[in-house]
């Protein structure tokens, strides 16, 4: 996160988005690292679903939120990196 936002500051947008991307991916697969190995998808959205009933009640909510973060950045790393070809757009 910390790369985020130093990147914004520097007004690099492109690595603010990766960067932030990166990091609620990271922080999503951290929660579900507890319970299982968690899959190389930029999007770990699924994985909770199958261990969420042994993710702590009292914090439960707050980790599928985290999850949910992750999986809205998901499609913005690979808009970030590499653009949007058929659109024309750079990274």
């Amino acid at each position: 996160m910390r790369d985020a936002e130093n990147a914004f500051r520097r007004g690099d947008f492109r690595v603010t988005v990766v960067s932030s991307q990166l990091s609620a991916e990271n922080s999503a697969k951290a929660v579900i690292v507890f319970y299982r190995i968690p899959s190389w998808s930029r999007n770990p959205a699924p994985e909770p679903g199958e261990v969420a009933d042994q993710i702590p009640e009292d914090v439960r909510e707050m980790a599928l939120k985290l999850v949910s973060i992750a999986e809205t950045l998901a499609p913005e790393h690979g808009r970030a990196m590499y653009g949007e070809p058929l659109g024309g757009l750079t990274p």
